[in-house]
């Protein structure tokens, strides 16, 4: 199956299920934003904070932290992930064309009765 998240979900999934690989890079990346109300007491504060905290690397600082940990606390032993390169190709795709197939043929015969 496919799994499209958020990047911190993903590399989540990936430290924790030995299942899961990542194929390929971010296709997407955006920032994220909070809603207030219209006039908010706390709009303000916290965009300050957040504005200094951008400016002066905190952020970035912990970011870099947070993956630093994510990259050194994975629970697949003996695992090197993600050094393997890896493809989609037809025998993979095989159980999603399947199923597209018994469902045309029962759209149809819906479609003929």
């Amino acid at each position: 199956y496919v799994f499209i998240f958020e990047t911190p979900i993903i590399d989540y999934e990936f430290r924790s299920d030995c299942d899961v690989v990542k194929i390929g890079a971010e296709f997407q990346t955006f920032e994220y934003a909070l809603g207030f109300p219209k006039e908010s007491p706390y709009a303000e504060l916290i965009n300050s904070y957040i504005l200094q905290y951008r400016e002066t690397g905190v952020l970035d600082n912990f970011w870099s932290r947070w993956l630093a940990i994510q990259d050194s606390t994975s629970n697949c032993p003996g695992s090197v992930r993600g050094g393997r390169k890896l493809t989609l190709g037809m025998s993979s795709m095989a159980g999603i064309f399947f199923a597209l197939a018994i469902a045309l043929t029962f759209g149809l015969l819906i479609l003929v009765m």
